[in-house]
Formats: C-alpha cells, sequence, structure tokens
C-alpha cells in the first residue's frame, strides 16, 4: 500500500510517502505462522538526490522476525538489518552496496563481508524469508520508478554476470592464496611435519602447500583438490589425493595442536614486532563446522546417531565440530587453539 501526502510549507517537498506490505512467515518458536509488516516512510526535498539505496535504508519492520539465533553470540546482529542488506543487494542485482546492517552498539555503518552475507542468506534465512527478500526488493524497485527515483534496470546488466562473477570470484581465490602462502610458508614449514619415511620423493612443502590450496576452498575435497592443485602447480610432483588423507591421518589430535600452536606463536611474535596485536584485545570462543557429512553412522537400536566425533546440527545435517578460541576485531580471526567437539 503507496500513500502519497500533498506537501506542506515553505520547503517545497518532491518526495513525501508511505509504504506498507504484510508478509506471512512460518515461526517455528511458536509452532505456527506469524504475520509481520514491513514499513516505509519517506520524506526528501526537491534539492535531494535519493536512489532505492535510500528507500531500503527507510525500511522498518513493525513487528519483529522469527529468530532462534543466539542473542550472545559475537556475530549477532538483529535479522532485521540483514533483511535490508539482502533487499539491497537483490534490488541492486550485481553485489552489495552501502552500509547495511549497521553495529547494533553504535548505529555506525559496519558492512558485512561478501561471506557473511552469504551464510546468513543460505544458513540463516528459511525458504519463505529469501522469497520475501525478493518481493520487497522487487516491489521497492517498482515504488522507486513511479516516484521518479533512479533505480536500477535489467537491460544495464551484463548478460553472463552471475558466470563471469564465478570466474573472477574464482581468479581471485587462486591468486590470493599463493600470495598468502608465500607469507605463511616460513612459519608453516618450520611448525609442522609429517610422520614420512627417509625414502620420501615428494617434497614436504608441497603437501601444507596443497593443504593451504584445498582448505581455502568450499566444498573442495582431497581426491579433486590434489588433482586441482596438480593443475595449477609448477611443481613437478605432487601428493595424490589418498596419499594426502593418508599422510595427514597419521598426525594426532595433540600433535596437530602443537604445530598449530607453535606456529601461531610465531605470527604473534611478528605481528607484534611490526606493531601490531598490541593493547587490549577481544578473544572469543566459538563453534565452527566443516562439510555435510554424509558417510554411513552408527546408530542405536531407535536410530539415534552415536557417532563421538560427528554431531548434529540446527539445519538437520551431521558434521565434524570444532571448538575455538581466537581473537577477533580484526579482519581476518587469528584462530589460537581448536579442539574437536565430541558427544
Amino acid at each position: 500500500m503507496i500513500t502519497s501526502r500533498p506537501p506542506t510549507g515553505a520547503v517545497k517537498s518532491a518526495f513525501d510517502f508511505q509504504w506498507d506490505s504484510s508478509y506471512e512467515l512460518s515461526d517455528r518458536s511458536a509452532d505456527g505462522n506469524r504475520e509481520f509488516q514491513f514499513s516505509l516512510r519517506y520524506f526528501g526535498s526537491a534539492d535531494d538526490d535519493p536512489t532505492v539505496a535510500d528507500l531500503i535504508g527507510s525500511l522498518s519492520d513493525d513487528s519483529g522476525l522469527p529468530d532462534s539465533r543466539a542473542t550472545w553470540h559475537r556475530n549477532y546482529t538483529p535479522l532485521a538489518p540483514w533483511v535490508r542488506a539482502h533487499v539491497l543487494k537483490l534490488a541492486m542485482e550485481y553485489g552489495f552496496v552501502g552500509g547495511e546492517p549497521t553495529d547494533p552498539e553504535n548505529g555506525q555503518p559496519n558492512p558485512p563481508t561478501q561471506s557473511r552475507l552469504w551464510e546468513i542468506w543460505h544458513e540463516e534465512f528459511s525458504d519463505e524469508l529469501r522469497d520475501i527478500c525478493r518481493d520487497v526488493a522487487t516491489e521497492l524497485v517498482d515504488l522507486a520508478r513511479e516516484e521518479g527515483i533512479p533505480a536500477p534496470d535489467n537491460v544495464f546488466q551484463p548478460e553472463d554476470k552471475q558466470n563471469a562473477s564465478k570466474r573472477s570470484e574464482t581468479r581471485l581465490i587462486a591468486d590470493t592464496t599463493k600470495e598468502v602462502w608465500q607469507h605463511a610458508k616460513p612459519f608453516v614449514t618450520e611448525a609442522f611435519f609429517l610422520k614420512r619415511g627417509d625414502n620420501a620423493q615428494i617434497h614436504e612443502n608441497a603437501f601444507w602447500e596443497q593443504h593451504a590450496f584445498m582448505g581455502v576452498r568450499k566444498h573442495m575435497f582431497a581426491e579433486s583438490g590434489a588433482d586441482s592443485f596438480y593443475v595449477d602447480s609448477t611443481r613437478d610432483r605432487t601428493p595424490s589425493g589418498s596419499t594426502h588423507r593418508w599422510q595427514i591421518r597419521k598426525l594426532s589430535i595433540d600433535e596437530m595442536r602443537r604445530q598449530h600452536r607453535r606456529t601461531t606463536k610465531r605470527l604473534i611474535e611478528r605481528a607484534r614486532r611490526d606493531g601490531e596485536l598490541v593493547g587490549k584485545l577481544w578473544a572469543a570462543i566459538d563453534v565452527t563446522k566443516g562439510a555435510p557429512f554424509t558417510g554411513e553412522m552408527a546408530t542405536d537400536e531407535e536410530g539415534n546417531v552415536v557417532e563421538p566425533s560427528i554431531l548434529g546440527h540446527r539445519d538437520g545435517n551431521y558434521y565434524h565440530q570444532w571448538a575455538s578460541i581466537q581473537i577477533v576485531g580484526m579482519d581476518v580471526p587469528l584462530v589460537l587453539d581448536a579442539i574437536p567437539r565430541v558427544r
């Protein structure tokens, strides 16, 4: 519903309208459906030059969105700013623009990373809420055009922007991985080791470089990852996927943790030498998970999974999970230590 008001007072008003729209969304905590409403009240003078981003920034949710996330978590931001961020992303079509969501503590613009946007969209938003975001974005773009406010149009977007975006992302990951590995190599190769025989023919550094290559890519596993690394690498010989897994499995959890802590200690020493990681720092305990486990799992007589290290998740899948302590508040968290979660 759109309500326009005639201009009042001495100031010429070019933009003065109100928009309301109601939606029904399943609420698992209430075992039913809840109706909530998005509202928009926008006023601007003739001297203003608003965009569709300004309209989306004025959106408000008058009844609250169902949210099952832990409010105490360090990464918690209410759902409403995330909804506005994704509505803006959908409206602009070619990606995230602007300063939503805002920092809940001080209200200042705090743009999220692309990976965090992806996580919220795919892991926290339901199918219903994603559809609602699309509807709201479409309605607000139409509203902007009706009111004479510039809005994006499909005709100005590249036809193959999705594939081009994927190719650009793949190239960026490859280039960044090589750069990061060159910086990390002295720290990793000095602290990490494998239990191999004296007659080993593939240099040990190839294992760690291959591990870094696979670790920064989503849904890449040892078999396919080893083949991809061989193609990308300039090395004459690289480990096969089965050899890579076998060598890594020889290390115990305690050995992995000791190697990781030695590397982290050197990183912190270097950072402090360069004037970083000094003064007051924030540390957080967090839980992370790997890719969904799709193999066979041991169950009891009632069908409940009893695997000690494969745990259920609220999304219905099972994962290997780790508890970690990390220094936060920087561009990339620094993981100090991590241990597997067990049943």
